[in-house]
Formats: structure tokens, C-alpha cells, sequence
């Protein structure tokens, strides 16, 4: 069975039409806000989701806490919830934002588990690793985000008979923490991600340089540049600057978007100010 995410798990919008969703919303502006429906419905359609598709996710996101609806006489208008509004801000926040200050702790979990449990020992370490723990060593996960614990609390309470679940704090000097943090995270291999993902930008801004695109055009290009992006960013442990790697790419990649905006911002604004007059003028 499918698990429902937390509203503050950003691995909720590796569903590709959420994330299309709260892509509509926060293309907008930067403080989000209510649409009508016949707008989401256009944005969403000029990234190839059929109408049904769109209408389909609204409803899920609706019951699932993301989405409140309210109608404007023969419209309905769709806002983020506060849980979803900080989600959208925090998405990319590991590669264009402000980085975590480090406190000098990182949480960690000490865990034995009877080897009749070994199902239960892979899930739990599956499970940590995708909520942005790291396996310090075999037996010990760690983070430095102690609201990470709400993502796994459920496997935690699953614990079979015989095991022993204990919560630690390790404090290092730097020089350590960082050592641990590269062999807890694949760092390296993120930073190398990233790199190319800087790569991919410079090329999209490059080939729409001489002729910037316009309309539902400029809409897709964006998604081009943010859908990949957004989908590494979701697994980013979101580290504070002081243990990441000396080479670590974030002024490359905020550059890089820059760069796309500066292409692509003038026409995204003309067709997104175009459908709002349009719809506004319908009502």
C-alpha cells in the first residue's frame, strides 16, 4: 500500500502532477496565491495533463490537505494551504536559498535489530535514508534536522520485539563533522548532480537567447529548467554550508537560474498576466 506523506515531506512531489500543481501556483509570483480554476487549468494543460488529469489531482490534493477551495459566484478559486505554501518555498531551497546555520549536533539513531527482523532493520534504514538521514555507520542513522523524526516515526513504532531504538546526540569538532557528513551523505556524487544540472540551464538559456520564447512556450520551458532541479533538490539532505564539500556548486546554480529567468521571465509574465485578464474578464 501506498503511504501517504506528511504535508511537510517534500518526497510528496515526486508525484509529477502534485508537483505540476504546486508548480502552477508558485510560478505566479513569489508569495503564491488563489487561482481560478480555469487558470490551473490552463497552466496545467499547457504542460501536456489533460483536463480530467487536472481536475483529478485538484480533488486528491484537496482531501489530502494540500489545496481549500472557495467559490467566487460562478468560479471556484484554489489556494496552497500554509503546509503547502512552505513546501513549494522549500523545494529548492537547498540550491537557491539559505542554508541551516549547524548547531555542532547531529541526531542520530542507534538501532539493533534481531536478525529475525532484517525485513524490518532494510525498511527502517530505506525509509531513514529517504527522509534525509544518513547511515554514519552500520547500526547509527543521523541527521542535523531534528524535525526529521516525524518522517519516521511510524517505522519506529513498528520495531519488532528485541529491538533497541535509541535516540543520540554526537557532537564533533568541524573538521569530524564534515569528515562524517561525507560518509554519511553521497555529497560528492550530489555536487556532481548539481554541476550538471548547472550545465543543462546554461544550454536552455543559451538556445532560447536569440529568439526568447512567449506564451504556453515560455510556461514549458520553465518546467523544463525547475522539473529537474526540483526532483534532486527533494533528496538533498539540506546540510548547513559548514559540512558540505569546499567545492559545493550553490552560487553556480543560482547563476544558472538567473540566467534562465532573464530569458524566459519577460514572456512567462506576458502569458501569465494574459490568462488572469482573460479569466477576470469572464467572470
Amino acid at each position: 500500500m501506498r503511504k501517504k506523506r506528511q504535508l511537510d515531506d517534500p518526497r510528496a512531489l515526486r508525484d509529477p502532477a502534485s508537483g505540476a500543481v504546486i508548480f502552477a501556483f508558485s510560478v505566479v509570483g513569489p508569495e503564491p496565491r488563489p487561482l481560478p480554476g480555469p487558470v490551473v487549468v490552463a497552466l496545467l494543460s499547457a504542460l501536456g495533463m489533460s483536463e480530467p488529469t487536472v481536475r483529478a489531482t485538484i480533488l486528491r490534493m484537496r482531501r489530502g490537505g494540500w489545496l481549500t477551495s472557495t467559490r467566487r459566484g460562478p468560479v471556484v478559486e484554489y489556494a496552497l494551504t500554509p503546509p503547502a505554501r512552505d513546501l513549494a518555498a522549500a523545494v529548492l531551497q537547498p540550491v537557491i536559498g539559505d542554508r541551516p546555520t549547524w548547531d555542532g549536533v547531529f541526531h542520530g539513531l542507534l538501532f539493533t535489530i534481531p536478525e529475525s527482523g532484517r525485513a524490518y532493520r532494510d525498511a527502517l534504514r530505506r525509509a531513514a535514508v529517504l527522509a534525509g538521514f544518513g547511515l554514519l555507520r552500520p547500526g547509527l542513522l543521523v541527521t542535523t534536522d531534528d524535525r526529521r523524526w516525524s518522517r519516521i516515526d511510524a517505522e519506529l513504532a513498528m520495531a519488532p520485539t528485541g529491538s533497541r531504538l535509541v535516540r543520540v546526540e554526537l557532537r564533533m569538532a568541524p573538521d569530524d563533522a564534515r569528515a562524517a557528513a561525507a560518509e554519511a551523505w553521497p555529497l560528492e556524487t550530489l555536487a556532481t548532480t548539481y554541476m550538471g544540472h548547472v550545465a543543462a540551464l546554461q544550454q536552455l538559456a543559451d538556445a532560447h537567447r536569440a529568439a526568447p520564447p512567449t506564451g504556453p512556450a515560455a510556461l514549458r520551458v520553465m518546467w523544463e529548467a525547475m522539473m529537474p532541479v526540483s526532483a534532486t533538490a527533494i533528496g538533498d539532505p539540506m546540510l548547513p554550508r559548514e559540512l558540505l564539500p569546499a567545492e559545493w556548486p550553490a552560487s553556480e546554480i543560482r547563476m544558472a537560474f538567473e540566467d534562465v529567468g532573464i530569458v524566459v521571465g519577460p514572456g512567462l509574465m506576458a502569458y501569465l498576466d494574459a490568462i488572469l485578464l482573460r479569466t477576470e474578464a469572464t467572470r
